[in-house]
């Protein structure tokens, strides 16, 4: 079941750009820089992608399974 989502390249492409944008804005605003709004942004939003992708692959693999 998880391994389908695992060697998804979108899903683990997705996650690492959030975890990337999300260390980025951290650093931002340790330097006092209004950017890193719209970094936490982006980050949620590849977040929530990401999540919706492996939630309906995950769906897919289970009605194949059966």
């Amino acid at each position: 079941m998880n391994w389908v989502v695992i060697k998804d390249l979108k899903v683990a492409l997705g996650f690492s750009l959030a975890f990337i944008a999300g260390i980025a804005a951290i650093l931002l605003a340790i330097g006092d820089n209004d950017f890193f709004v719209v970094l936490l942004l982006f980050a949620q939003a590849f977040t929530i992608l990401s999540v919706g992708r492996a939630s309906k692959l995950t769906t897919i693999d289970k009605s194949n399974t059966r």
